[in-house]
């Protein structure tokens, strides 16, 4: 989740001014989540209390949760006060949240309850951010690697006086609601004028539908699944690293840089990422539908098409009880509307000036 415009001014901020570090623990309690026992239905029957896993940690801030417990099962948990950084040790290291409603968590998930009069919640979000692979090299074992609460605990965070991070909270989140203004206000006016019907299908390479890879036992590969995608950010920030102990059942369904991977499966039908890590052996979990556009062009507009109303209507046509999902045919035969050919290398144009860091490879 290396958000590239953040962390140039984060090197500018704070760099080389001195500032001292202390240990995550000195600034923060930091505390592991559980799980109530499954077996004990007054854990979860009717739940009122949100309980966070990875799967609820796909945006910047956790609003909801897919599972809630109740008052029995939260007193087998620790309580995270709305205002927490929620830290993934466990597999996908480095899935991060604030969450902005009191809840519980699951044991891959540490929480850092700041002491704002030291460090506020949302500079130490960038920092975690902004080191992200020194931490997760911290990592240990061999499938899945883990991140103890200890180390975890024991990060040496730099922290400067709590009006510069404030200062620098501020930019940082004005430059995550301005991201995206200024093409979509464009789009709109040009879309109004574009009159070539036709459905996502038609600018897809539909043979990745059936495409898939079967890896030999040992194999190593890095897996993304929903935890793997920040909703806001329309982006993959991360993913597990995994190693095949036995040949797999059936073909892996791989993606490569420039893919859209769509979520198909409730609460994250609204997250959409463009892949934008180059590596061969990177397979998506099959909560996603992968489009791999036939131009780049349309990839750039595709990126902004499968927004609302796209993403309503996908989450209002969700079949299933448990988890609601959609088919992938559904995404492919959604109408769309674009430009000629002409028009739509312009519009593309436009857009990989407008958000270089995400679009140009």
């Amino acid at each position: 989740m290396r958000i590239t415009k953040h962390s140039s001014r984060f090197i500018e901020e704070f760099y080389g001014k001195g500032y001292p570090y202390y240990r995550l623990r000195e600034i923060a309690r930091v505390v592991t989540g559980s799980t109530p026992a499954r077996s004990v239905a007054d854990y979860w029957t009717n739940g009122t209390h949100p309980w966070v896993s990875a799967q609820d940690m796909g945006s910047k801030y956790v609003d909801r949760t897919v599972e809630s417990i109740t008052d029995s099962g939260l007193a087998t948990c620790k309580l995270i006060p709305a205002g927490s950084v929620l830290y993934v040790c466990r597999g996908s290291i480095g899935v991060m949240s604030i969450n902005r409603i009191d809840c519980a968590t699951n044991q891959s998930i540490c929480s850092a309850i700041c002491d704002e009069r030291m460090c506020k919640s949302e500079y130490l979000f960038y920092w975690l951010l902004y080191h992200k692979d020194e931490i997760a090299s911290l990592g240990e074992g061999t499938s899945f690697k883990s991140l103890s609460q200890k180390t975890f605990a024991n990060l040496e965070i730099q922290l400067p006086p709590i009006e510069d991070q404030e200062s620098f909270i501020t930019i940082a989140q004005q430059a995550d609601k301005s991201k995206f203004n200024d093409f979509k206000s464009r789009f709109i006016v040009w879309s109004s004028e574009w009159n070539i019907h036709m459905t996502i299908r038609d600018l897809v390479d539909i043979s990745v539908e059936k495409a898939g890879r079967r890896f030999k036992p040992q194999d190593t590969i890095r897996y993304i699944d929903i935890s793997s995608v920040d909703g806001e950010s329309n982006s993959v920030i991360g993913t597990t690293e995994y190693k095949f102990s036995e040949a797999p059942s059936r073909a892996q369904q791989c993606t490569k840089k420039g893919d859209i991977l769509v979520s198909t499966v409730r609460p994250n039908l609204k997250n959409i990422a463009v892949n934008q890590l180059g590596d061969d052996n990177l397979v998506a979990s099959t909560g996603f539908c992968v489009l791999r556009p036939k131009e780049k062009c349309s990839g750039l507009i595709l990126a902004y098409v499968l927004s609302e109303p796209f993403t309503q209507k996908m989450v209002a046509e969700a079949k299933g009880s448990n988890y609601p999902a959609i088919h992938d045919s559904d995404i492919l035969d959604y109408p769309i509307t674009v430009p000629e050919s002409n028009e739509m290398a312009r519009v593309g144009a436009f857009v990989q000036q407008t958000d270089k860091s995400k679009y140009l490879s």
